[in-house]
Protein backbone atom coordinates (compact mmCIF):
# COMPACT_ATOMS: atom_id res chain seq x y z
CA UNK A 1 0.00 0.00 0.00
CA UNK A 2 1.37 3.12 -1.05
CA UNK A 3 1.66 5.99 1.52
CA UNK A 4 0.19 8.91 0.30
CA UNK A 5 -1.74 12.08 0.99
CA UNK A 6 -4.90 9.95 0.27
CA UNK A 7 -3.91 7.44 2.13
CA UNK A 8 -3.21 9.26 4.88
CA UNK A 9 -6.37 11.40 4.57
CA UNK A 10 -8.67 8.56 4.72
CA UNK A 11 -6.68 6.22 7.58
CA UNK A 12 -6.86 9.47 9.66
CA UNK A 13 -10.59 10.03 8.40
CA UNK A 14 -10.99 6.57 10.79
CA UNK A 15 -10.16 7.72 13.42
CA UNK A 16 -6.95 6.60 13.45
CA UNK A 17 -3.96 7.70 15.37
CA UNK A 18 -0.84 7.11 12.86
CA UNK A 19 2.72 7.24 13.21
CA UNK A 20 6.29 6.19 11.16
CA UNK A 21 6.77 2.97 12.11
CA UNK A 22 10.62 1.13 11.95
CA UNK A 23 11.48 -2.00 13.59
CA UNK A 24 14.98 -1.10 15.04
CA UNK A 25 17.01 -0.21 11.83
CA UNK A 26 19.16 2.34 11.49
CA UNK A 27 17.25 4.06 8.57
CA UNK A 28 14.51 5.74 10.42
CA UNK A 29 14.59 7.33 13.38
CA UNK A 30 10.69 7.69 14.12
CA UNK A 31 9.51 5.59 16.98
CA UNK A 32 6.81 3.46 15.73
CA UNK A 33 7.91 -0.01 17.11
CA UNK A 34 11.33 1.00 17.85
CA UNK A 35 11.33 0.84 21.80
CA UNK A 36 14.07 2.66 22.42
CA UNK A 37 12.46 6.17 20.49
CA UNK A 38 10.01 8.30 22.56
CA UNK A 39 6.73 7.30 21.56
CA UNK A 40 4.97 10.38 19.52
CA UNK A 41 0.75 10.66 18.89
CA UNK A 42 1.32 13.92 17.26
CA UNK A 43 3.11 13.46 13.61
CA UNK A 44 2.59 15.77 10.78
CA UNK A 45 1.46 14.63 7.16
CA UNK A 46 4.91 15.73 5.94
CA UNK A 47 6.70 12.90 8.63
CA UNK A 48 4.39 10.19 7.64
CA UNK A 49 4.51 10.82 3.86
CA UNK A 50 8.87 10.74 3.89
CA UNK A 51 8.31 7.33 5.97
CA UNK A 52 8.56 3.64 4.58
CA UNK A 53 5.91 2.30 6.30
CA UNK A 54 3.10 3.89 8.79
CA UNK A 55 1.08 1.93 11.71
CA UNK A 56 -1.46 2.92 13.86
CA UNK A 57 -1.11 3.53 17.77
CA UNK A 58 -4.36 1.52 19.45
CA UNK A 59 -4.74 3.28 22.46
CA UNK A 60 -5.47 6.60 20.59
CA UNK A 61 -7.29 5.70 17.91
CA UNK A 62 -9.44 3.26 20.67
CA UNK A 63 -9.01 0.61 18.30
CA UNK A 64 -7.53 -3.38 19.15
CA UNK A 65 -6.29 -5.75 16.78
CA UNK A 66 -6.33 -9.44 15.52
CA UNK A 67 -3.20 -10.36 14.37
CA UNK A 68 -2.73 -14.00 12.04
CA UNK A 69 0.27 -14.87 12.14
CA UNK A 70 -0.03 -18.87 11.63
CA UNK A 71 2.79 -19.92 9.15
CA UNK A 72 0.57 -22.51 8.16
CA UNK A 73 -2.31 -20.28 7.19
CA UNK A 74 -4.45 -22.44 8.46
CA UNK A 75 -5.83 -20.15 11.24
CA UNK A 76 -6.47 -17.28 7.80
CA UNK A 77 -9.19 -19.66 6.69
CA UNK A 78 -11.02 -19.00 9.54
CA UNK A 79 -10.66 -15.50 9.05
CA UNK A 80 -14.16 -15.14 8.22
CA UNK A 81 -15.95 -16.21 11.51
CA UNK A 82 -14.74 -12.36 12.76
CA UNK A 83 -17.12 -9.94 12.28
CA UNK A 84 -16.13 -7.63 9.17
CA UNK A 85 -14.07 -4.87 9.91
CA UNK A 86 -11.39 -2.41 8.73
CA UNK A 87 -8.88 -5.09 7.73
CA UNK A 88 -5.51 -5.23 6.07
CA UNK A 89 -3.20 -8.47 4.40
CA UNK A 90 -0.06 -9.25 2.44
CA UNK A 91 0.55 -10.74 -1.37
CA UNK A 92 1.69 -14.50 -0.80
CA UNK A 93 2.06 -16.20 -4.36
CA UNK A 94 0.55 -13.55 -6.28
CA UNK A 95 -2.99 -13.11 -4.12
CA UNK A 96 -3.46 -11.46 -0.94
CA UNK A 97 -4.09 -13.13 2.45
CA UNK A 98 -5.87 -10.88 5.21
CA UNK A 99 -3.39 -11.33 8.24
CA UNK A 100 -4.59 -7.98 10.64
CA UNK A 101 -8.34 -7.08 11.47
CA UNK A 102 -8.57 -3.78 13.12
CA UNK A 103 -11.29 -3.58 15.55
CA UNK A 104 -13.14 -0.35 17.20
CA UNK A 105 -13.20 -1.19 21.13
CA UNK A 106 -16.33 0.01 23.46
CA UNK A 107 -15.95 3.18 25.44
CA UNK A 108 -14.38 2.51 28.89
CA UNK A 109 -13.25 -0.85 27.54
CA UNK A 110 -9.54 -2.29 28.69
CA UNK A 111 -8.10 -4.32 25.75
CA UNK A 112 -4.98 -6.66 27.09
CA UNK A 113 -2.68 -8.64 24.90
CA UNK A 114 -3.33 -12.29 24.15
CA UNK A 115 -1.97 -14.64 22.05
CA UNK A 116 -2.11 -18.36 20.89
CA UNK A 117 0.18 -19.79 21.94
CA UNK A 118 1.47 -18.02 24.74
CA UNK A 119 5.49 -18.28 24.07
CA UNK A 120 7.00 -19.35 20.72
CA UNK A 121 8.68 -22.91 20.39
CA UNK A 122 11.17 -23.46 18.21
CA UNK A 123 10.91 -21.02 15.71
CA UNK A 124 7.14 -22.16 15.00
CA UNK A 125 6.10 -18.69 15.42
CA UNK A 126 2.18 -17.72 17.10
CA UNK A 127 -1.23 -19.01 15.59
CA UNK A 128 -3.04 -15.76 16.31
CA UNK A 129 -2.81 -12.39 18.59
CA UNK A 130 -4.70 -9.84 19.96
CA UNK A 131 -2.49 -6.64 19.96
CA UNK A 132 -3.19 -3.43 21.93
CA UNK A 133 -0.18 -1.25 21.13
CA UNK A 134 0.85 -0.73 17.77
CA UNK A 135 0.09 -2.16 14.67
CA UNK A 136 1.84 -1.30 11.27
CA UNK A 137 -1.01 -0.82 8.49
CA UNK A 138 0.93 0.47 5.72
CA UNK A 139 3.92 -0.48 3.88
CA UNK A 140 5.28 -1.78 0.17
CA UNK A 141 3.84 -5.29 0.99
CA UNK A 142 0.42 -4.36 2.81
CA UNK A 143 -2.85 -3.92 0.89
CA UNK A 144 -6.11 -2.83 2.52
CA UNK A 145 -8.41 -5.58 2.30
CA UNK A 146 -11.17 -4.22 3.45
CA UNK A 147 -11.40 -0.69 3.62
CA UNK A 148 -14.01 0.44 6.02
CA UNK A 149 -13.59 2.08 9.11
CA UNK A 150 -13.10 -0.02 11.77
CA UNK A 151 -16.29 -1.63 13.20
CA UNK A 152 -16.91 -1.74 17.37
CA UNK A 153 -16.87 -5.42 18.23
CA UNK A 154 -17.03 -6.63 22.22
CA UNK A 155 -13.92 -7.63 22.91
CA UNK A 156 -15.17 -10.86 24.43
CA UNK A 157 -16.62 -12.07 21.93
CA UNK A 158 -13.66 -11.91 20.00
CA UNK A 159 -11.52 -13.57 22.19
CA UNK A 160 -13.84 -16.13 22.27
CA UNK A 161 -13.45 -16.65 18.61
CA UNK A 162 -9.72 -16.55 18.64
CA UNK A 163 -9.41 -19.15 21.02
CA UNK A 164 -11.84 -21.10 18.83
CA UNK A 165 -9.57 -20.15 16.14
CA UNK A 166 -6.34 -21.25 17.85
CA UNK A 167 -7.82 -24.46 18.38
CA UNK A 168 -9.36 -25.32 14.86
CA UNK A 169 -6.07 -24.35 13.41
CA UNK A 170 -4.76 -27.00 15.49
CA UNK A 171 -7.10 -29.55 14.81
CA UNK A 172 -7.53 -28.91 11.30
CA UNK A 173 -3.72 -30.31 11.02
CA UNK A 174 -5.14 -33.56 11.95
CA UNK A 175 -8.52 -33.94 10.84
CA UNK A 176 -9.23 -36.79 9.32
CA UNK A 177 -10.13 -37.69 5.39
CA UNK A 178 -13.18 -38.14 4.38
CA UNK A 179 -14.91 -41.46 5.26
CA UNK A 180 -13.84 -41.57 9.10
CA UNK A 181 -15.30 -38.05 10.11
CA UNK A 182 -18.47 -39.01 11.58
CA UNK A 183 -17.19 -40.45 14.48
CA UNK A 184 -14.72 -37.40 14.48
CA UNK A 185 -17.60 -34.97 14.46
CA UNK A 186 -19.30 -36.24 17.35
CA UNK A 187 -16.38 -36.33 19.44
CA UNK A 188 -15.69 -32.77 18.85
CA UNK A 189 -19.09 -31.47 19.18
CA UNK A 190 -19.23 -33.82 22.74
CA UNK A 191 -15.79 -31.56 23.60
CA UNK A 192 -16.87 -28.56 22.84
CA UNK A 193 -20.78 -29.11 24.39
CA UNK A 194 -19.59 -30.85 28.06
CA UNK A 195 -16.20 -28.60 28.49
CA UNK A 196 -16.61 -25.13 26.98
CA UNK A 197 -19.27 -22.11 27.22
CA UNK A 198 -18.53 -21.20 23.88
CA UNK A 199 -21.85 -20.46 22.78
CA UNK A 200 -24.15 -22.71 20.47
CA UNK A 201 -24.08 -20.43 17.53
CA UNK A 202 -20.45 -20.03 17.21
CA UNK A 203 -19.58 -23.49 17.87
CA UNK A 204 -22.20 -24.14 14.50
CA UNK A 205 -20.24 -21.75 12.62
CA UNK A 206 -17.21 -23.03 13.47
CA UNK A 207 -18.02 -26.85 12.71
CA UNK A 208 -19.95 -25.45 9.03
CA UNK A 209 -16.47 -23.38 8.53
CA UNK A 210 -14.47 -26.95 9.53
CA UNK A 211 -16.47 -28.50 6.06
CA UNK A 212 -16.34 -25.95 3.93
CA UNK A 213 -12.24 -25.61 4.35
CA UNK A 214 -12.24 -29.26 3.63
CA UNK A 215 -14.59 -30.19 1.46
CA UNK A 216 -17.11 -32.16 3.36
CA UNK A 217 -20.49 -31.60 2.37
CA UNK A 218 -22.61 -33.12 4.92
CA UNK A 219 -22.81 -29.41 6.33
CA UNK A 220 -25.81 -29.96 7.82
CA UNK A 221 -25.22 -33.54 9.34
CA UNK A 222 -22.28 -32.15 10.98
CA UNK A 223 -23.72 -28.97 12.22
CA UNK A 224 -26.77 -30.71 13.89
CA UNK A 225 -24.72 -32.71 16.10
CA UNK A 226 -23.67 -29.17 17.96
CA UNK A 227 -27.14 -28.85 19.43
CA UNK A 228 -27.70 -32.63 19.62
CA UNK A 229 -24.69 -32.85 21.99
CA UNK A 230 -25.80 -29.71 24.11
CA UNK A 231 -29.22 -31.44 24.61
CA UNK A 232 -27.27 -34.60 25.55
CA UNK A 233 -25.26 -32.76 28.60
CA UNK A 234 -28.59 -31.28 29.25
CA UNK A 235 -30.52 -34.50 30.11
CA UNK A 236 -27.53 -35.29 32.09
CA UNK A 237 -25.84 -37.81 29.42
CA UNK A 238 -22.27 -38.76 29.15
CA UNK A 239 -21.21 -37.46 26.03
CA UNK A 240 -17.49 -37.62 24.58
CA UNK A 241 -14.56 -35.10 25.35
CA UNK A 242 -11.64 -33.61 24.46
CA UNK A 243 -9.75 -36.98 25.83
CA UNK A 244 -11.45 -39.42 23.47
CA UNK A 245 -11.51 -36.63 20.27
CA UNK A 246 -7.27 -36.66 20.73
CA UNK A 247 -6.77 -40.36 21.37
CA UNK A 248 -9.33 -40.88 17.98
CA UNK A 249 -7.13 -38.29 15.80
CA UNK A 250 -3.79 -39.73 17.38
CA UNK A 251 -2.71 -36.44 18.39
CA UNK A 252 -2.48 -34.06 21.65
CA UNK A 253 -4.58 -30.50 20.93
CA UNK A 254 -3.39 -28.06 23.74
CA UNK A 255 -5.31 -25.30 22.47
CA UNK A 256 -8.51 -26.86 24.06
CA UNK A 257 -7.11 -25.76 27.20
CA UNK A 258 -8.35 -22.31 26.94
CA UNK A 259 -11.21 -23.09 25.89
CA UNK A 260 -12.23 -25.18 28.77
CA UNK A 261 -14.83 -24.33 31.76
CA UNK A 262 -13.28 -21.61 33.89
CA UNK A 263 -14.13 -23.75 36.76
CA UNK A 264 -12.46 -26.95 35.53
CA UNK A 265 -9.35 -24.73 34.26
CA UNK A 266 -9.36 -23.52 37.97
CA UNK A 267 -10.84 -27.13 40.08
CA UNK A 268 -8.36 -27.02 43.14
CA UNK A 269 -6.61 -30.12 44.07
CA UNK A 270 -6.87 -31.11 47.97
CA UNK A 271 -3.95 -33.55 48.55
CA UNK A 272 -3.61 -35.49 51.68
CA UNK A 273 0.31 -35.94 52.63
CA UNK A 274 0.54 -39.84 53.70
CA UNK A 275 3.21 -40.19 57.28
CA UNK A 276 3.67 -42.99 59.72
CA UNK A 277 5.37 -42.83 62.91
CA UNK A 278 8.61 -44.11 63.31
CA UNK A 279 7.76 -47.65 64.22
CA UNK A 280 5.03 -48.10 61.15
CA UNK A 281 7.93 -46.49 59.16
CA UNK A 282 10.75 -48.82 60.28
CA UNK A 283 7.82 -52.21 59.74
CA UNK A 284 7.41 -50.87 56.42
CA UNK A 285 8.30 -53.03 53.42
CA UNK A 286 9.57 -50.26 50.83
CA UNK A 287 11.38 -51.97 47.41
CA UNK A 288 14.99 -52.22 47.38
CA UNK A 289 16.21 -51.13 44.33
CA UNK A 290 18.64 -53.85 42.61
CA UNK A 291 20.60 -53.30 39.31
CA UNK A 292 19.99 -53.39 36.32
CA UNK A 293 23.38 -53.75 34.81
CA UNK A 294 25.88 -54.09 37.82
CA UNK A 295 26.98 -51.36 38.69
CA UNK A 296 26.23 -48.94 35.64
CA UNK A 297 22.34 -49.31 35.62
CA UNK A 298 20.68 -49.01 38.93
CA UNK A 299 16.37 -49.44 39.26
CA UNK A 300 14.55 -46.10 40.45
CA UNK A 301 18.12 -43.60 39.51
CA UNK A 302 17.85 -40.95 37.35
CA UNK A 303 20.94 -40.47 34.60
CA UNK A 304 22.41 -38.07 33.22
CA UNK A 305 24.21 -38.84 29.44
CA UNK A 306 26.08 -35.25 28.75
CA UNK A 307 29.02 -34.64 25.94
CA UNK A 308 30.04 -33.39 22.73
CA UNK A 309 28.38 -33.91 19.98
CA UNK A 310 28.86 -36.79 17.76
CA UNK A 311 30.94 -38.53 20.79
CA UNK A 312 28.94 -41.30 20.91
CA UNK A 313 26.14 -40.75 23.51
CA UNK A 314 23.20 -42.14 21.25
CA UNK A 315 25.43 -45.37 20.34
CA UNK A 316 26.77 -45.93 24.34
CA UNK A 317 22.40 -45.61 25.09
CA UNK A 318 21.05 -47.75 22.76
CA UNK A 319 23.88 -50.50 23.64
CA UNK A 320 22.88 -49.92 27.26
CA UNK A 321 19.02 -50.05 26.79
CA UNK A 322 19.99 -53.34 24.78
CA UNK A 323 21.44 -55.01 27.49
CA UNK A 324 18.43 -53.99 30.17
CA UNK A 325 15.72 -55.46 27.13
CA UNK A 326 17.59 -58.37 26.80
CA UNK A 327 18.96 -59.21 30.31
CA UNK A 328 22.62 -59.43 28.82
CA UNK A 329 24.43 -57.06 30.42
CA UNK A 330 27.51 -54.48 29.18
CA UNK A 331 31.05 -55.48 28.78
CA UNK A 332 32.33 -57.14 32.02
CA UNK A 333 28.76 -56.31 34.07
CA UNK A 334 26.35 -58.54 34.17
CA UNK A 335 22.72 -57.62 34.14
CA UNK A 336 20.59 -58.77 37.31
CA UNK A 337 16.81 -60.30 38.20
CA UNK A 338 16.55 -60.76 34.08
CA UNK A 339 15.51 -58.44 31.39
CA UNK A 340 13.11 -54.97 31.53
CA UNK A 341 11.13 -52.94 29.24
CA UNK A 342 12.94 -50.06 27.65
CA UNK A 343 11.11 -46.57 26.19
CA UNK A 344 13.57 -44.67 23.87
CA UNK A 345 12.59 -41.62 22.79
CA UNK A 346 14.70 -40.12 19.98
CA UNK A 347 14.21 -37.01 19.36
CA UNK A 348 17.21 -35.78 16.70
CA UNK A 349 18.47 -38.70 14.61
CA UNK A 350 16.47 -39.59 11.29
CA UNK A 351 15.00 -43.22 11.86
CA UNK A 352 17.12 -44.69 9.77
CA UNK A 353 20.21 -43.37 11.50
CA UNK A 354 18.74 -45.16 14.43
CA UNK A 355 17.84 -48.57 12.94
CA UNK A 356 21.36 -48.59 11.29
CA UNK A 357 22.65 -48.76 15.22
CA UNK A 358 20.16 -50.86 16.38
CA UNK A 359 20.64 -53.38 13.57
CA UNK A 360 24.80 -53.69 14.36
CA UNK A 361 23.62 -54.09 18.29
CA UNK A 362 21.43 -57.26 16.94
CA UNK A 363 23.77 -58.00 14.58
CA UNK A 364 26.23 -58.73 17.54
CA UNK A 365 23.94 -60.04 19.77
CA UNK A 366 23.34 -62.73 17.40
CA UNK A 367 26.62 -63.96 16.96
CA UNK A 368 26.66 -64.24 20.28
CA UNK A 369 24.15 -66.29 20.74
CA UNK A 370 21.85 -63.31 22.67
CA UNK A 371 18.02 -63.37 21.72
CA UNK A 372 17.18 -60.11 21.19
CA UNK A 373 14.32 -59.27 23.91
CA UNK A 374 12.11 -57.12 20.51
CA UNK A 375 9.09 -56.66 22.88
CA UNK A 376 10.98 -54.88 25.55
CA UNK A 377 12.52 -52.65 23.56
CA UNK A 378 10.39 -49.77 22.34
CA UNK A 379 11.48 -46.64 20.97
CA UNK A 380 9.52 -43.51 19.15
CA UNK A 381 11.32 -41.42 16.86
CA UNK A 382 10.64 -38.27 14.86
CA UNK A 383 9.70 -39.66 11.53
CA UNK A 384 6.79 -41.77 13.50
CA UNK A 385 4.90 -38.99 14.68
CA UNK A 386 2.33 -37.54 12.16
CA UNK A 387 3.64 -34.08 12.16
CA UNK A 388 7.39 -35.31 12.56
CA UNK A 389 7.70 -33.75 15.93
CA UNK A 390 7.13 -34.48 19.44
CA UNK A 391 4.61 -32.31 22.28
CA UNK A 392 7.78 -30.15 24.19
CA UNK A 393 8.53 -32.23 27.45
CA UNK A 394 8.96 -28.80 29.19
CA UNK A 395 5.60 -28.39 28.75
CA UNK A 396 3.04 -30.48 31.10
CA UNK A 397 1.37 -31.91 27.59
CA UNK A 398 4.49 -33.42 26.65
CA UNK A 399 5.13 -35.34 29.72
CA UNK A 400 1.83 -36.77 29.97
CA UNK A 401 2.37 -37.87 26.41
CA UNK A 402 5.36 -39.99 27.82
CA UNK A 403 3.67 -40.98 30.85
CA UNK A 404 1.29 -42.51 29.26
CA UNK A 405 3.59 -44.41 26.69
CA UNK A 406 5.51 -45.71 29.91
CA UNK A 407 2.35 -46.94 31.51
CA UNK A 408 1.14 -48.62 28.47
CA UNK A 409 4.26 -50.52 28.01
CA UNK A 410 4.55 -51.22 31.96
CA UNK A 411 0.86 -52.72 32.14
CA UNK A 412 1.70 -54.79 29.01
CA UNK A 413 5.01 -56.45 30.45
CA UNK A 414 4.36 -56.01 34.35
CA UNK A 415 7.59 -54.32 34.74
CA UNK A 416 8.66 -50.93 35.48
CA UNK A 417 10.46 -49.02 32.72
CA UNK A 418 14.24 -48.07 31.64
CA UNK A 419 13.45 -44.56 30.35
CA UNK A 420 15.83 -42.90 28.01
CA UNK A 421 15.24 -39.42 26.70
CA UNK A 422 17.41 -38.77 23.95
CA UNK A 423 18.12 -35.68 23.81
CA UNK A 424 16.85 -32.54 25.99
CA UNK A 425 17.85 -30.10 23.48
CA UNK A 426 15.61 -31.31 20.87
CA UNK A 427 12.80 -32.61 22.67
CA UNK A 428 12.76 -29.68 24.59
CA UNK A 429 12.58 -26.63 21.96
CA UNK A 430 12.55 -23.72 23.19
CA UNK A 431 13.64 -24.60 26.44
CA UNK A 432 15.24 -21.69 28.61
CA UNK A 433 17.95 -24.19 30.32
CA UNK A 434 19.72 -21.70 32.15
CA UNK A 435 17.26 -20.63 34.20
CA UNK A 436 16.61 -22.63 37.54
CA UNK A 437 12.48 -22.84 37.13
CA UNK A 438 12.60 -24.31 33.80
CA UNK A 439 15.04 -27.30 35.17
CA UNK A 440 12.22 -27.60 38.17
CA UNK A 441 9.38 -28.82 36.53
CA UNK A 442 11.05 -31.19 34.28
CA UNK A 443 13.33 -32.34 37.17
CA UNK A 444 10.44 -32.83 39.38
CA UNK A 445 8.55 -34.88 36.82
CA UNK A 446 11.80 -37.57 36.90
CA UNK A 447 11.66 -37.77 40.29
CA UNK A 448 7.85 -38.48 40.26
CA UNK A 449 8.80 -41.32 37.13
CA UNK A 450 11.61 -42.77 39.71
CA UNK A 451 9.70 -43.16 42.96
CA UNK A 452 6.64 -44.43 40.85
CA UNK A 453 9.58 -47.73 40.27
CA UNK A 454 10.86 -46.56 37.13
CA UNK A 455 14.22 -45.73 35.59
CA UNK A 456 15.55 -42.47 33.61
CA UNK A 457 18.51 -41.83 31.58
CA UNK A 458 18.42 -38.48 29.88
CA UNK A 459 21.00 -36.87 27.43
CA UNK A 460 22.44 -33.33 26.97
CA UNK A 461 25.50 -31.14 25.55
CA UNK A 462 28.04 -29.85 27.20
CA UNK A 463 28.88 -25.98 27.90
CA UNK A 464 32.31 -24.78 26.98
CA UNK A 465 33.53 -25.44 30.46
CA UNK A 466 32.80 -29.25 29.40
CA UNK A 467 29.73 -29.02 31.93
CA UNK A 468 26.45 -30.39 31.58
CA UNK A 469 24.56 -27.09 29.61
CA UNK A 470 22.02 -25.14 31.93
CA UNK A 471 21.07 -24.86 35.28
CA UNK A 472 22.93 -26.67 37.58
CA UNK A 473 19.10 -27.58 39.29
CA UNK A 474 19.35 -30.70 36.99
CA UNK A 475 22.17 -32.21 38.70
CA UNK A 476 20.22 -31.92 42.12
CA UNK A 477 18.06 -35.43 42.00
CA UNK A 478 19.85 -37.07 40.16
CA UNK A 479 21.94 -39.77 40.92
CA UNK A 480 24.71 -40.39 38.04
CA UNK A 481 26.26 -37.82 35.68
CA UNK A 482 28.08 -40.03 32.75
CA UNK A 483 30.44 -37.37 30.81
CA UNK A 484 32.13 -38.30 27.38
CA UNK A 485 34.45 -36.44 26.19
CA UNK A 486 36.40 -36.62 22.60
CA UNK A 487 40.18 -37.68 23.35
CA UNK A 488 43.18 -35.57 22.45
CA UNK A 489 45.93 -36.97 20.62
CA UNK A 490 47.59 -37.73 23.68
CA UNK A 491 45.23 -40.35 24.24
CA UNK A 492 43.33 -41.45 21.09
CA UNK A 493 43.77 -44.94 20.86
CA UNK A 494 44.07 -45.63 16.97
CA UNK A 495 41.22 -47.55 15.58
CA UNK A 496 39.99 -48.78 11.95
CA UNK A 497 36.42 -48.11 10.80
CA UNK A 498 34.94 -44.21 9.87
CA UNK A 499 32.18 -45.65 12.76
CA UNK A 500 34.49 -46.56 15.22
CA UNK A 501 33.87 -44.54 18.70
CA UNK A 502 35.82 -43.62 21.71
CA UNK A 503 35.01 -41.12 24.45
CA UNK A 504 36.87 -40.57 27.98
CA UNK A 505 34.22 -41.11 30.57
CA UNK A 506 34.13 -39.76 33.53
CA UNK A 507 31.50 -39.54 36.65
CA UNK A 508 31.31 -36.01 37.56
CA UNK A 509 28.52 -36.77 40.08
CA UNK A 510 27.95 -40.76 40.77
CA UNK A 511 26.08 -40.94 44.65
CA UNK A 512 26.50 -44.38 45.25
CA UNK A 513 29.88 -44.99 43.64
CA UNK A 514 31.93 -41.66 44.04
CA UNK A 515 34.90 -43.35 44.92
CA UNK A 516 34.93 -46.70 43.54
CA UNK A 517 37.18 -48.23 41.11
CA UNK A 518 34.44 -48.44 38.19
CA UNK A 519 33.97 -44.38 38.91
CA UNK A 520 37.75 -44.03 37.63
CA UNK A 521 38.06 -41.96 34.68
CA UNK A 522 38.76 -44.31 31.18
CA UNK A 523 38.57 -44.34 27.60
CA UNK A 524 35.86 -46.45 26.21
CA UNK A 525 35.76 -47.44 22.36
CA UNK A 526 33.66 -49.43 20.28
CA UNK A 527 34.71 -50.55 16.77
CA UNK A 528 32.29 -51.25 13.65
CA UNK A 529 31.75 -54.71 14.68
CA UNK A 530 30.30 -53.82 18.02
CA UNK A 531 33.47 -54.68 19.97
CA UNK A 532 33.17 -52.48 23.38
CA UNK A 533 36.44 -52.03 25.36
CA UNK A 534 37.76 -50.16 28.56
CA UNK A 535 40.80 -48.43 28.44
CA UNK A 536 42.65 -47.04 32.02
CA UNK A 537 42.89 -42.87 31.06
CA UNK A 538 46.61 -43.37 30.33
CA UNK A 539 48.42 -41.85 27.53
CA UNK A 540 49.44 -44.09 24.23
CA UNK A 541 52.52 -44.61 25.19
CA UNK A 542 51.80 -45.84 28.73
CA UNK A 543 49.29 -47.67 27.11
CA UNK A 544 51.99 -49.58 24.87
CA UNK A 545 54.27 -50.21 27.65
CA UNK A 546 51.83 -52.47 29.72
CA UNK A 547 51.42 -54.11 26.26
CA UNK A 548 55.14 -54.73 26.32
CA UNK A 549 55.46 -55.47 29.86
CA UNK A 550 53.11 -57.91 29.65
CA UNK A 551 54.58 -59.06 26.49
CA UNK A 552 57.92 -59.79 28.56
CA UNK A 553 59.84 -57.04 27.28
CA UNK A 554 62.80 -55.43 28.86
CA UNK A 555 62.64 -51.95 29.63
CA UNK A 556 65.99 -51.71 27.28
CA UNK A 557 63.86 -53.03 24.28
CA UNK A 558 60.96 -50.72 25.15
CA UNK A 559 63.57 -47.95 24.68
CA UNK A 560 64.17 -48.76 20.70
CA UNK A 561 60.50 -49.55 20.28
CA UNK A 562 59.10 -46.35 22.00
CA UNK A 563 62.14 -43.93 21.38
CA UNK A 564 61.90 -43.13 25.13
CA UNK A 565 64.28 -42.46 27.37
CA UNK A 566 65.15 -44.72 29.55
CA UNK A 567 64.43 -42.56 32.57
CA UNK A 568 61.30 -41.98 31.21
CA UNK A 569 60.33 -45.37 30.89
CA UNK A 570 61.47 -46.08 34.26
CA UNK A 571 59.07 -43.12 35.66
CA UNK A 572 56.33 -44.40 33.79
CA UNK A 573 56.40 -48.01 34.95
CA UNK A 574 56.64 -46.84 38.08
CA UNK A 575 53.14 -45.41 37.90
CA UNK A 576 51.63 -47.73 35.99
CA UNK A 577 52.33 -50.13 39.33
CA UNK A 578 51.21 -47.63 41.57
CA UNK A 579 47.57 -47.53 39.72
CA UNK A 580 48.02 -51.72 39.99
CA UNK A 581 47.71 -52.04 35.94
CA UNK A 582 51.25 -53.87 35.96
CA UNK A 583 52.82 -56.45 38.62
CA UNK A 584 56.48 -56.33 39.07
CA UNK A 585 56.59 -59.77 37.52
CA UNK A 586 58.39 -58.87 34.41
CA UNK A 587 61.69 -58.56 33.59
CA UNK A 588 62.97 -54.81 33.03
Amino acid sequence: MDITNDTIDKLQSYGLNLSPAVYGGADDKAPGLNRKQKWRYDWTKEELLKSKRVGIFHEPSSTYDIDFDDKSFVAHQFHSLLPDTFSIGKKYKGSAILTHKIYAKPKDVKIDKWSYPKSVLNGSGKIIERLNKFTVIADQDRTIIKDVKPTVADPADILIRCKMIAFFTELKKHWPEEGSRDEAYLRLTGALASQTDVPVNVQEEFIEQLCIITGDREVKNRVNKVQYQHDQVAKGKNVYGIKELATSLNVNLPAFDILKHEDEKSEKKVYKIQYSNLIDFMSTHFPEPVYMIDPLVREQSITAIVGEPGVGKTLLGLRLAAGVACGCGFMSMPSIDGSRPVYYMEGELPAGDVKSRLNDIRSDFSKKGIKFNDDYFNIATLQQQKDFGFPPLHEEVGRDAVEEVIEEISERTGKKVYIHLDNISSLCPGFEENKAESWSPMMNWMIKLKNKGHTVCYYHHLNHAKYASGSTMQTRGIQMTMRLIKPDTKHKIPMKGEKAMQAIVDFPKWTLHDNSKAAQPHILTCDEEQNWKKYPLLEIDELKIIKFHEDGLTVKEMVEELDLKESTIYRKLKRLKDMELIKDDKPN
